[in-house]
């Protein structure tokens, strides 16, 4: 029994609810309606057979700029979108994250086991032929996708990032995860001009998913993963429902490491790693 499996039937078993299901009820072919935090779209997916909602944010002066925006896709938006726009909003200003734009895909419970489990690939078929092309014809992308996933989305994530259609230049895989041999190995055999980023968080307060964690660590421990730079962080005073909210907010930072400002124990710090030619080289590479 794999990892999704076995969380799949503890949760089934045990028949324990930790978030509460948003039904969505779904408008007509193309219908957009206005939201607090952006607009939610309603498409229709061939790939899936249904409508499908999707949340969109766009930053403070994405209509007064020509600028291309890097995108953050939310697994889950109907639980997370709130939390992703409130961290893209709140460390624009001390310049820690980029601008970006934020989109939210929606779920219901059932369908979210199914899809980011048994049927992957279908899911990473929507979002490769409808959701990504989407969002790119729409909006001013810059072609830089991050990818979050919280529990059964977190394993959708560590496919994703690993996966041969290449989607994402990062993923954030909290609470979960998976990658077998096979995909790895794949992985590995995929030319590519740039590292990926995979960033996984968990507690040992999770009883229902740290186990799945531990072993995407010591899979990927044990394999020389060419390509891609992972960490795997545990936040033991948090809980299965609270940890998302510092994942998303920590692997948004490990993703965008090189973005900050620099700031220097003191002076002594700041003199002895050139003072202010290395502040302005940072500068220049400030972006990747």
């Amino acid at each position: 029994m794999n990892s999704f499996t076995r969380l799949f039937v503890v949760f089934a078993l045990t028949s324990i609810s930790f978030v509460s299901h948003v039904n969505t009820s779904l408008a007509n072919t193309n219908e957009t309606t206005q939201s607090t935090l952006g607009e939610t779209f309603t498409l229709p997916s061939k790939v899936l057979n249904q409508d499908r909602s999707i949340q969109v944010y766009l930053p403070p002066g994405y209509l007064q700029s020509k600028q291309q925006y890097p995108v953050l896709y939310v697994l889950d938006g109907q639980w997370h979108f709130t939390n992703a726009v409130a961290i893209q909003r709140s460390l624009i200003v001390p310049s820690i994250l980029p601008e970006m734009i934020v989109v939210g895909i929606v779920n219901n419970k059932t369908l979210r086991r199914t899809l980011f489990g048994e049927q992957n690939e279908k899911f990473q078929q929507y979002l490769a032929d409808e959701v990504l092309p989407f969002i790119d014809g729409k909006f001013r992308t810059s072609q830089e996708r991050l990818l979050f996933g919280w529990e059964m989305g977190a394993f959708f994530a560590s496919f994703a990032i690993l996966h041969e259609k290449q989607l994402f230049n990062g993923a954030i895989s909290t609470n979960g995860g998976e990658a077998s041999d096979e995909l790895i190995n794949r992985f590995n055999q995929l030319n590519m001009a740039s590292k990926k980023y995979l960033y996984i968080a968990n507690s040992i307060k999770d009883i229902y998913t740290i186990q799945s964690s531990d072993e995407l660590s010591q899979q990927l421990s044990a394999k020389i993963v060419k390509n891609l730079n992972w960490q795997y962080q545990k936040f033991n005073d948090e809980v299965h429902e609270s940890l998302p909210y510092v994942a998303m907010y920590q692997g948004l930072k490990n993703y965008y490491h090189n973005f900050g400002t620099l700031s220097f124990s003191s002076i002594n710090e700041y003199v002895k790693l050139g003072g202010m030619g290395y502040q302005s080289e940072h500068n220049r590479l400030v972006r990747r």
